[in-house]
């Protein structure tokens, strides 16, 4: 199989996704893309020094997702976008024929899920949400409690 070509939106709380797919094997970041080149700055930063990526391998770095997709062939987007704007990204992903997992939550209210879980849908794109503390032991302890 192939490497997933990949990319993060959002790298605030979604730096560390980029991590993630850099040491996942069957995964390549290619692309991360947020509007702040200081937290562009930061991740790069980290995925060098933290992870050991080489400086030829770091994934490009873009400001505006637009340009990321029509310069990118990519099969995944990690959506990690500020809660409230995560439809524009996962409806940019979806129409650009990229796969979709988005951060928690999927969106702010029902009408901008449903839509984006119908561009989805049409583009043949998987939508997928990362709630990354679902199976934690702690809190599955806390809900056998409750």
């Amino acid at each position: 199989m192939a490497q997933l070509r990949m990319a993060v939106m959002g790298l605030g709380m979604g730096a560390s996704h980029g991590s993630r797919i850099i040491k996942y094997p069957d995964s390549r970041l290619v692309a991360v893309c947020d509007l702040s080149k200081e937290r562009i700055k930061q991740a790069l930063k980290s995925y060098a020094e933290e992870i050991g990526v080489p400086e030829a391998e770091l994934p490009t770095p873009y400001t505006d997702m637009k340009e990321m997709f029509a310069k990118e062939k990519l099969d995944a987007v990690v959506v990690g976008l500020p809660s409230g704007l995560h439809s524009s990204g996962c409806i940019a992903a979806a129409k650009y024929g990229a796969h979709v997992l988005c951060d928690k939550p999927l969106e702010i209210n029902t009408a901008k899920c449903d839509e984006i879980i119908a561009v989805c849908e049409k583009a043949g794109a998987r939508l997928g949400v990362i709630y990354p503390m679902h199976f934690d032991p702690l809190m599955a302890g806390i809900k056998k409690a409750v």
